[in-house]
């Protein structure tokens, strides 16, 4: 992630940001408070 410099980092930030509001979007979420263990599936 550092090889980019700030640059880099804020656009890696950004991506997260992106895709943690479209799965949250697919779970139904509106917030981070309506997550629950209900939403999410543990491996064994």
């Amino acid at each position: 992630m550092g090889a980019g410099g700030q640059n880099g980092i804020e656009f890696m930030l950004q991506k997260m940001k992106a895709e943690i509001k479209r799965d949250m979007t697919l779970m139904g979420c509106r917030s981070i408070e309506e997550l629950n263990r209900s939403k999410v599936v543990f491996r064994k």
